[in-house]
């Protein structure tokens, strides 16, 4: 479904499903991978929610990631694969602007602000 990799920059996940929608299986391994303890401590910070609704809409996936881009899939007619692919890309897209900006996994990022990079000497004070 999806490598690990990609999630260290998402903030909300949120899932829905109809529980007699035949595409269900789709969420409920998005809802499953997300609530593994394994992939709560590799992403402390991504707020994992699911509802089941019972209005007969498609199964969906809504994503938000730390500089403000959300992105919303509907499982019914979205192949997974596609969904990983839309998602490492655009995970390797905010990996390289952090790399131009000079930040790595320690820095925080606020949501949807452009990060500025501080000069610090090597006792980690600001110049």
């Amino acid at each position: 479904m999806c490598t690990t990799q990609f999630l260290r920059y998402v903030n909300r996940i949120r899932v829905s499903y109809y529980p007699l929608n035949p595409y269900n299986g789709r969420a409920k391994e998005w809802i499953n991978q997300m609530l593994n303890p394994r992939m709560a401590k590799l992403n402390p910070k991504c707020d994992v929610d699911y509802k089941i609704v019972m209005d007969g809409s498609p199964c969906s996936l809504n994503v938000t990631f730390i500089d403000g881009t959300h992105m919303d899939f509907n499982l019914d007619k979205t192949p997974m694969f596609l969904v990983g692919q839309q998602m490492k890309y655009h995970h390797s897209r905010i990996e390289a602007k952090r790399m131009i900006q000079g930040l790595d996994d320690e820095d925080d990022w606020e949501v949807g602000t452009e990060a500025t990079v501080e000069k610090k000497d090597d006792k980690g004070k600001k110049k």
